[in-house]
């Protein structure tokens, strides 16, 4: 013997826990989700989406733009809860803040962009990178020392992501937390859309998190159009970006059953 449930119950919890999102929206003044904490290391990851269902029956698709807000709490800082919505709502209207779901159109030349110059005259790359320099010929000397042998067993790491996943030290640490914000309709790689973005992240992580330089991501040919963005309108300027290789992000593109938040706790780690 089973349970069921109505669909039109289901239709109005689902009406219920909408209002409710977007009644947290308005008294926050800004478009946070509510499985976010305060006070811990927040990075956004921007990026288009493109679902084309494969079903015989299906009539559209959708092609947009996503953003995603990821939290790094610790055992010493596990962050701080935020209130839960409240069911049933107090009204049964719904609605995204203008802010978030206007995107304003912006005129982008890249010919008129000036570069602004280093402010770190004293910068130097190679001190930057020493260590990691000093990782990978670690490698190459493990690896050429596992070459000698006649036959490899599967505890010899010859692999360089195998190696350097053996040197990482186990954590207990909570898993990573993430949330992903309303989806946009507006095509990613636009410079409206870009900005947009940044603008977004900005004001989030500025709300759990104040004081944190914010901190967003883009694949490749995200990145180069964000650079732009953030050349030609200086109040950007303070929004650290970080490129993602192809292989990363694929991982951000993974399902969410398959860990892929851990995955980038590894990747982003290193940087806290």
């Amino acid at each position: 013997m089973g349970f069921s449930i109505l669909n039109d119950r289901v239709i109005e919890l689902e009406e219920w826990i909408t209002a409710s999102v977007c009644e947290r929206f308005e008294e926050d003044g800004v478009v946070v989700p509510a499985g976010l904490r305060n006070g811990l290391f927040t990075v956004g990851a921007l990026d288009n989406i493109d679902h084309n269902p494969s079903s015989t029956t299906a009539v559209g698709a959708f092609h947009g733009c996503g953003i995603n807000l990821f939290q790094f709490p610790t055992k010493a800082n596990p962050g701080e809860t935020r209130n839960p919505i409240v069911l049933p709502p107090k009204t049964k209207q719904h609605c995204l803040l203008e802010g978030y779901s206007v995107v304003p159109a912006v005129a982008l030349a890249p010919a008129t962009i000036c570069v602004p110059k280093n402010q770190n005259s004293d910068f130097t790359l190679r001190s930057c990178l020493s260590e990691e320099n000093s990782n990978e010929e670690k490698w190459i000397q493990h690896a050429l020392n596992l070459l000698t042998k006649d036959n490899l067993s599967n505890a010899d790491d010859i692999v360089w992501a195998a190696y350097h996943a053996s040197k990482q030290l186990q954590t207990e640490d909570p898993p990573v937390i993430c949330a992903l914000l309303p989806l946009f309709y507006e095509k990613a790689a636009t410079p409206a859309m870009i900005k947009h973005g940044m603008d977004v992240q900005r004001l989030a992580i500025e709300h759990v998190n104040p004081g944190q330089i914010p901190v967003t991501t883009f694949d490749q040919p995200l990145f180069a159009l964000a650079k732009l963005v953030q050349w030609k309108w200086p109040a950007l300027s303070m929004v650290s970006l970080c490129m993602l290789s192809c292989s990363e992000a694929c991982i951000l593109k993974w399902p969410f059953g398959t860990h892929w938040e851990t995955c980038w706790k590894i990747l982003v780690g290193p940087q806290l």
